[in-house]
């Protein structure tokens, strides 16, 4: 096997090495690190990477999910910040790979080879719903009466933008979890000429909907009112259901503010998008893919 890695000929290589990988995961006889090297190294040296690129981001989901699954120990942690810690440094990568692997599978399960991996849903589905989500859920709702005590999405101005000394961009993707900002966060790393990157966690309020979360990240004013009975949201009287009024309530903290649609602001040349920054130090940009595909189908591009 070790050796029919390294051959780049001919596409049937690459779908006898795929079985063998299959069949190795199967049986459960799998040394994870040694695993996830040869998919790797098989898909940036062969060939044929382009047409089985998502067959290997598939395989290599699985085989870090049930690494995981081999190492997960959720722990009776005793505060809220303890399990907040956990998530941070270790159970987001279950959330990460799962994610991954629908998603890699989603791009190769009309291909007549798609059914080897038949044999993973069930497992996975059970291990992440069961073994992981309700676990650690019920951790979670234990100890939920702590929750003021980390920073949340409502601390976000405050904490992050009113103490700024230099101009802030917040780009603003609703419902990306944790999981999606590490990603991120290591892209920024290998491709951002940035002089540092960090990444923290904030608790988001509940309940956890977009037109919430859209209020909290905004200046609290003298008055943030967020009336879910009614479905109003406002600030100092201001309603924040659009990003006409947002930008508004941001010039009643800091006038040199703008908020904008980042579909919007991405269609401008250069030159317009230099004019529209200059002078602002807060500008809130507002980039909906994520929230969009959830909520309406029409919207996916």
């Amino acid at each position: 096997f070790e050796k029919m890695l390294l051959g780049n000929s001919f596409e049937y290589f690459e779908k006898r090495i795929l079985q063998e990988l299959v069949e190795q995961l199967q049986l459960g006889v799998v040394d994870y690190s040694q695993y996830i090297s040869w998919i790797q190294a098989r898909s940036h040296c062969s060939l044929w990477k382009e047409k089985y690129f998502y067959f290997y981001e598939t395989l290599l989901a699985i085989a870090c999910l049930l690494e995981e699954k081999e190492q997960l120990e959720i722990k009776n942690r005793k505060t809220l910040s303890e399990i907040l810690e956990d998530y941070t440094a270790h159970y987001y990568k279950i959330d990460q790979a799962y994610r991954n692997f629908y998603y890699s599978y989603d791009q190769i399960k009309s291909s007549e080879l798609a059914s080897m991996f038949d044999s993973f849903h069930s497992k996975i589905s059970h291990f992440y719903e069961v073994e992981y989500l309700e676990i650690l859920l019920a951790l979670w709702n234990e100890h939920l009466e702590e929750r003021n005590s980390l920073v949340q999405q409502k601390d976000f101005y405050e904490k992050y933008i009113r103490r700024s000394d230099t101009r802030v961009a917040v780009i603003i993707s609703d419902a990306l979890r944790y999981e999606v900002g590490e990603e991120i966060t290591r892209q920024l790393e290998k491709e951002g000429n940035a002089k540092e990157i960090k990444i923290f966690p904030l608790l988001t309020n509940l309940p956890s909907i977009t037109s919430v979360g859209m209020t909290q990240l905004l200046p609290p004013g003298k008055e943030r009112n967020i009336d879910l009975f009614h479905n109003k949201m406002t600030v100092n009287g201001i309603s924040t259901f659009s990003t006409e009024n947002r930008e508004k309530i941001l010039k009643e903290s800091c006038l040199e503010s703008s908020a904008i649609s980042y579909d919007i602001f991405k269609n401008k040349n250069r030159s317009e998008q230099e004019a529209y920054v200059k002078g602002k130090k807060v500008l809130y940009f507002y980039h909906d893919s994520i929230d969009a595909i959830g909520d309406k189908a029409k919207t996916e591009h």
